[in-house]
């Protein structure tokens, strides 16, 4: 049993510190992984999981609470920028959609809730890398 049990702890401890090492890095990946926990922490939703480039949950939609959400991540891009403080610009394309009915979104209207635009989040947004914290910063 405690064999089993340090095991584990040097699995986990490897994990992270994987995990750590990548995260570093202003990549496709690590701006999609942002573009997820921009999602998650918007507050709206609940039983969210995670499958490649596409997210579901539960949330309400009008006077249903448990509407079906859909998101995927349809193109993310990252681009170097003339910037010290922020070196680059990540750029996610998504498509939106509940209970299999698509969310277009025309010109400034979005069609998202207010908890993911207060967020940054949209079908088309961006982030930009924060060489200090070496994170994505939503805008």
């Amino acid at each position: 049993m405690i064999k089993t049990r340090a095991l584990g702890v040097w699995v986990l401890l490897g994990i992270l510190t994987a995990t750590a090492c990548t995260a570093l890095e202003p990549n496709e990946r690590t701006l999609k992984d942002a573009f997820a926990e921009q999602v998650v922490s918007a507050g709206f939703g609940r039983d969210f999981k995670r499958t490649g480039d596409e997210l579901t949950f539960a949330g309400p939609k009008g006077s249903k609470a448990d509407a079906q959400w859909r998101v995927r991540i349809d193109v993310a891009a990252v681009e170097p920028q003339p910037s010290q403080r922020n070196p680059f610009k990540g750029a996610v394309e998504s498509s939106w959609s509940v209970d299999g009915q698509t969310l277009l979104s025309s010109g400034s209207f979005s069609g998202l809730p207010e908890e993911f635009l207060k967020k940054g989040l949209g079908q088309e947004c961006w982030a930009f890398w924060d060489a200090d914290t070496k994170q994505w910063a939503w805008e």
